[in-house]
């Protein structure tokens, strides 16, 4: 059996990074130039929160130390985690805009999510230690979620049961390649939110049976 050449798989990591990076960047200035200000959004509700918070980059002051611990800690970090300073601020802004009633995460093994979590005076728990209720108007995080086999089933069983003790459940999933778009879709549809919010690496789903169902592209 031919050995795989290690030196040039090392060679082309790089170039392939950079070409996922660019594939990205396309992506998101695409979507930016089709939908600028949130133009063809009707849902109040979702203008609202693309115009004021999801296009807002309006700085905290806890942003730029945990930037830098970001960077300090960006190699260390696990391959699902969440990377991106701009999508850690952006869940840091939807929380203190939401203010959800209680906010509970499934991190990644190496995550930042839960120092940024840790600055919103939210008391986040982690997915481990909640309850099998929750409060209304609650708040999940999945930075990290099984894509295949009987975890991905188990999860999205948990996730039904709590849609229907909290009707008004945010959720807010991390994409962390597109390659998973067929199993996040796959959730998407079994747990059917409200309204969608679909920012590419990121998607917002309400549950609250208020909201006219929809489903919108953003940016941020």
């Amino acid at each position: 059996m031919r050995r795989p050449n290690l030196s040039r798989l090392r060679r082309r990591l790089p170039r392939l990074g950079a070409k996922l990076q660019l594939g990205q960047r396309l992506r998101r200035t695409k979507r930016l130039l089709l939908n600028q200000r949130g133009d063809g959004v009707h849902s109040p509700f979702a203008f609202g929160l693309i115009d004021r918070v999801i296009r807002n980059r309006r700085p905290y002051y806890c942003f730029a130390p945990l930037r830098a611990e970001l960077r300090a800690c960006s190699r260390t970090l696990s391959q699902d985690a969440l990377r991106s300073p701009s999508a850690l601020e952006l869940i840091y802004r939807l929380l203190q805009e939401l203010r959800p009633s209680e906010v509970v995460y499934r991190a990644a093994a190496v995550s930042m999510l839960l120092r940024y979590l840790e600055h919103s005076g939210l008391s986040p728990l982690a997915w481990a230690s909640r309850g099998e209720e929750l409060p209304e108007r609650s708040c999940l995080i999945l930075e990290s979620w099984p894509t295949e086999g009987e975890e991905l089933v188990e999860l999205t069983r948990q996730l039904q049961e709590l849609c229907r003790q909290s009707p008004e459940l945010m959720l807010f999933v991390h994409l962390p390649h597109p390659r998973l778009g067929r199993q996040l879709e796959q959730l998407r549809a079994e747990l059917a939110p409200r309204l969608v919010l679909d920012l590419l690496d990121l998607q917002l789903w309400f549950f609250d049976p208020s909201l006219t169902p929809s489903r919108y592209k953003a940016v941020y």
